[in-house]
């Protein structure tokens, strides 16, 4: 591995400290762990078995990557075994870019762990770090599988918004990687659209900064030659990776050229529960958005009042695929008066970035006006009454 030893402690220390805070495993501290064996190189394909004993500590291993690839990797605790695997992967800095300890995938094994289709950034070695949440021992396979980018120009896997990429798709290369920098609020708009003598059915898939799928067009869809993930709205400052596939991927059989172009359409506010915003509305701005993340489950409250003004407030919550999920013209509740507005205790079942709609009655139509100030509530569910 290159670095330092100064380099792998301090590294080792922020896997720790980022394993043991995170939401997913808060409840699950990862033991200590004392014995680090020596790296080992591996190369996309490879599969090996390796053992926890009492005192060992995470298994290290290297591999080569380059910008674009898109890995994967696994760590299945072998049948029979207590062990609780938890992964980290670090880049030819020493920084952590991805981790993780539960898939909760029951098909998978939900205490196993994995990072799929994860973009590689940059070119270098990088490092992986298997570990276990709890102190119990047992064996273990980890596999990593990768496809290598086909961009020969490393520049040509990055866009900027407003510019746009061309690729070929085919029985040799089933996918494309390109990547992008967003920054919190951005909302972004994917286009891919077939050449005119190809007979490519595209399909899109945005992966997020962790590796994880965010969205993707339609996988079905068979029949357009143009086809968009559109408005998607980030959450978080960082690099996002667009996958340009075939429908059918690896058993598709369509092939093609295609031009993809990447458009930032908005920059709005981001938002986190408890937070409160002021705005005015009136006949040049009739609507204003904010962003704001959520977990599955979460119980939302958004709640709307005029400060000043004739302003009759609407509200609507949208979630990343566009869908409208409630609207509210009429909040009811104390404190609330007539031309207020609230969505209350609505329950999100998908994680994921949602948008609030925070405008006047008839839109740009309407003729009230004045300022707002504007809530965003996590809530609890209320007991039911038997």
């Amino acid at each position: 591995m290159r670095g330092s030893f100064s380099t792998m402690a301090l590294a080792m220390m922020l896997v720790l400290v980022l394993l043991s805070g995170t939401r997913q495993t808060a409840s699950k501290p990862v033991s200590l762990q004392t014995a680090t064996p020596a790296p080992e190189s591996l190369q996309y394909g490879d599969s090996v078995k390796r053992a926890f004993e009492d005192g060992s500590g995470p298994f290290v291993f290297t591999f080569q990557a380059q910008a674009g690839d898109l890995i994967t990797l696994t760590m299945v605790a072998d049948r029979g075994q207590q062990l609780d695997p938890a992964l980290v992967l670090i880049d030819p800095q020493g920084k952590v870019i991805a981790q993780n300890d539960d898939s909760f995938d029951a098909a998978f094994g939900p205490l196993n762990a994995r990072l799929v289709n994860f973009p590689i950034p940059v070119n270098g070695t990088y490092t992986i770090q298997a570990m276990r949440s709890t102190g119990a021992n047992g064996s273990f396979t980890l596999m990593l599988r990768g496809n290598r980018s086909q961009n020969t120009n490393a520049s040509s896997s990055t866009l900027e918004y407003g510019q746009s990429g061309q690729g070929t798709i085919n029985d040799q290369t089933v996918r494309l990687a390109y990547q992008f920098h967003a920054d919190p609020g951005d909302v972004v708009t994917i286009t891919v659209q077939v050449t005119p003598r190809s007979s490519l059915i595209p399909y899109v898939v945005l992966v997020g900064t962790s590796g994880g799928k965010l969205t993707s067009t339609n996988p079905a869809e068979r029949t357009s030659k143009t086809v968009r993930i559109a408005r998607y709205p980030i959450q978080t400052e960082g690099i996002y990776t667009i996958i340009v596939s075939r429908v059918g991927e690896e058993k598709g059989t369509s092939s093609g050229d295609f031009r993809l172009l990447l458009a930032r359409d908005a920059n709005y506010p981001v938002m986190s529960y408890g937070d409160t915003v002021e705005g005015t509305l009136d006949d040049q701005q009739y609507e204003a958005l904010y962003l704001f993340n959520a977990e599955a489950g979460d119980v939302v409250t958004i709640t709307m009042v005029r400060t000043s003004g004739t302003l009759d407030a609407t509200l609507s919550l949208v979630n990343s695929a566009g869908r409208t999920l409630a609207t509210n013209d009429q909040g009811n509740g104390a404190g609330l008066r007539t031309g207020d507005a609230r969505i209350a205790k609505i329950q999100l079942v998908a994680a994921g970035s949602y948008t609030v709609v925070a405008g006047r009655k008839g839109r740009a139509r309407g003729t009230t006006a004045g300022s707002f100030r504007l809530t965003v509530e996590l809530d609890q569910v209320e007991p039911r009454v038997s």
